[in-house]
Formats: structure tokens, sequence, C-alpha cells
């Protein structure tokens, strides 16, 4: 028994530093698999309701040396602020709001918008026509109106973001948008593109100004002491 407290008494240095390997270890440990936790989650199914998952569970995983990705590479804070031009999203919304090309993130919905917006108005300006001109003024509109329900009532909160959703909707919508577009390149300040541009435009953007102020951070209310 002596013998028993004498080498406890004589390594109680070492039984500290073993403490303080062990927590660290075990922080470690926990960081590894929170991340794990957060790729497992990336990584599932490309199903509607995987995407709802993603969108709605816990937020990438962040350190001090940036945001997690879906396939493990870390976004600093300065690289997430000078791709935001092209994602208009920050990191922990890349894996299903944006998709990956060449090391870049994009918007899905502009990935969309401007490529088959600009071909169906350069087909236009050349003559190929998908409709009849004396469709334009209805045609063009009613395209316009699937992007617009999708970015503003996903933005409003009426209903959960769905990348297949928003994807079709904004493919429809591309088609009005490069029809009107076309009508731009043949003639300045056409009215069959600036006039829907300034009113969903304008939608888009009264839609996004609610939705940041709803999500604004609460302020501490006084103490009532």
């Amino acid at each position: 028994m002596t013998t028993i407290r004498n080498r406890s008494t004589n390594t109680g240095g070492q039984g500290t530093e073993r403490t303080r390997v062990t927590a660290s270890s075990d922080l470690d440990a926990a960081f590894e698999a929170k991340r794990a936790e957060v790729l497992a989650r990336y990584a599932e199914g490309g199903s509607d309701d995987a995407v709802q998952k993603r969108s709605s569970g816990s937020p990438a995983l962040v350190n001090d040396e940036g945001t997690v990705l879906p396939d493990g590479t870390v976004v600093s804070a300065d690289q997430a602020q000078r791709n935001m031009w092209l994602a208009h999203r920050w990191p922990e919304h890349y894996a299903d709001r944006c998709i990956h090309v060449r090391g870049r993130w994009i918007c899905r919905r502009c990935s969309l918008l401007y490529p088959v917006g600009t071909v169906v108005a350069i087909l236009f300006a050349a003559g190929v026509e998908l409709w009849p001109r004396s469709w334009d003024m209805a045609a063009i509109w009613i395209l316009c109106i699937p992007a617009t329900v999708a970015y503003c009532g996903e933005a409003l909160g009426l209903f959960p973001y769905r990348a297949r959703w928003q994807t079709i909707a904004m493919a429809v919508s591309a088609v009005g948008f490069g029809r009107g577009l076309g009508y731009e390149f043949l003639e300045r300040w056409s009215g069959e593109f600036w006039w829907p541009v300034t009113v969903f435009g304008g939608t888009w953007f009264a839609a996004t100004m609610v939705a940041a102020y709803r999500s604004r951070p609460t302020p501490a209310q006084p103490s009532s002491r």
C-alpha cells in the first residue's frame, strides 16, 4: 500500500500533464466528430428532402480558419467576401444554393438566368423566334412570374428552399428575360425589356429587404432591476 501511495505522489506532475493531453485530445476528437457530422450531412443524397435537411439543419462547421465546405476544404472569411460577387451567398449555403465551376462557387439562379437569357436574346436578334412577336407583351411578363414567386416566397419564408424547384422556375423565367433582352439588343431602352426588369427586379429587391429586416438581431432588453 505504501509503495502505491508513493508512486501516486511521485507521478503527480505527470498525472497533471496526462490530464492536459487527454483534454486536448478530447477537444480534437470532438472537433473531428463535428466535422465528420457536417460533411456527412452534405454528402446526403441529391433529393429534395436531402436538400431541405441541409438547408434547415445545423450551419456548416466554422472554426478559426473559416468554413468547412462539403469537400472538406476551408473557405476563409476573406475568400468568402471576394467570392460574394459570384456566389451571392456565404459559404454555409454553397452546397444547395450554388454550383461549383472551375474552383469557383456560382449562384445557382444566376448560372441559369444569364447564359440561357443571353442565348435566347442572341437567337431573337438573329431572327430565330420561339413564338410570334404578337405574343411577346404577355409572354415576357408571364414567363418572369415563376422565378419571382420562387425567390420571393422563399425569401419571405412562405415555403422552404428547394433547389430543384428554384432551378425549374429560373429556367422558365430565363426564357422570358432573354426575349426581352433581345428587344434591347435591337433597340436601346426597349419597354419590352426595361418594364419587366423594373417591376420584377423591384419586387425581388423588396422581398430581400423585408427578409433582411426580419432576420436582423433583436437588441437585448434592458434589465428591469
